[in-house]
């Protein structure tokens, strides 16, 4: 019944190559690679969302590759039919394996990106605050808008500035953070560790990165046209006086 005759007639000549190049092999090897890796960033103290293991950690790990059988193979094989996707059901396995040692339990790969964006979120959030208080300076003449040669300011009336860059950097700070916050609310949270949907979302990483630098750029574009009206605060200063 085999396909191929390596798999029959030759079964026995061949069969040393079964550890290496049958599925079993490359689910072997992938869980190799993810372990090693796994390994390699703990070591490196610039990495600060792996953290430096323990010998009884690594240890755990090794012993992970060591023992790896055909039962762990089928496991894997079990995983995918859930995950629908080879190499997400061997991360998915390593994080059954490692759910007896707190020590390595704790590396959940998603957990670092929901805090970053959480942070990301606060700093968006007064950023738009910013942005609100200098646009309202701006429409009470505290502040003046330089303008470039032949800049028109506004569509209704060429003479004057609108405060657009601060307009604008808050409409994609709304943007952002909506995206962010989304991906930060879903990323911590899996069935079973067996979905595939923090795969889905993680494709739009860049989204809310790109709104968000965009909103920055325009702050910063906004913050070099200003210019402090003399007059407003020479009054506000003759009345406090």
């Amino acid at each position: 019944m085999a396909l191929s005759p390596l798999d029959g007639r030759y079964l026995q000549k061949v069969k040393d190559l079964h550890p290496f190049f049958s599925e079993y092999g490359l689910i072997r090897y992938r869980v190799i690679v993810e372990v090693k890796w796994l390994l390699k960033l703990s070591e490196i103290p610039e990495i600060k969302e792996v953290q430096s293991f323990s010998e009884n950690a690594r240890s755990y790990l090794e012993s992970i590759v060591s023992g790896f059988s055909k039962a762990d193979a089928l496991e894997v094989k079990k995983i995918e039919k859930v995950t629908n996707h080879d190499v997400k059901a061997v991360e998915y396995f390593l994080k059954q394996k490692c759910q007896s040692n707190a020590e390595i339990a704790e590396i959940e790969p998603h957990d670092y990106i929901a805090k970053l964006f959480n942070v990301v979120v606060q700093f968006n959030n007064i950023l738009t605050d910013f942005d609100r208080d200098i646009w309202s300076y701006i429409s009470l003449g505290y502040f003046k808008q330089m303008t470039k040669a032949r800049e028109i300011g506004s569509s209704t009336m060429p003479h004057k500035v609108n405060p657009i860059d601060f307009e604008n950097s808050e409409g994609n700070l709304c943007l952002a953070n909506a995206i962010l916050s989304a991906l930060s609310s879903k990323l911590p949270i899996s069935r079973m560790q067996r979905d595939l949907t923090d795969s889905t979302v993680l494709r739009n990483l860049g989204i809310g990165s790109g709104y968000s630098l965009l909103a920055y750029k325009s702050a910063l574009q906004g913050i070099r046209k200003l210019q402090v009206s003399s007059k407003i605060c020479m009054r506000w200063l003759s009345l406090e006086n």
